[in-house]
């Protein structure tokens, strides 16, 4: 007889692709891309990008260091 194994619903929290926070997924909101982000981290990123007149083109994120 073959068993089952029940899927996991223990998920790592995916960080915030602005401040790299954690995110609870339940109260998640989605950006342009479909990626799970904070809704006040996307509202300030929108807020920023319109007083810079450079829609789409602002990358909060820290940089990677370079090897």
């Amino acid at each position: 007889m073959m068993t089952l194994k029940k899927a996991s619903t223990n998920f790592a929290p995916r960080p915030c692709p602005i401040c790299n926070q954690p995110i609870d997924l339940k109260a998640a909101k989605t950006d342009e891309r479909g990626k799970a982000i904070h809704e006040d981290c996307y509202v300030m990123k929108i807020n920023f990008e319109q007083a810079a007149g450079t829609p789409g083109s602002i990358d909060f994120r820290p940089e990677k260091p370079k090897p």
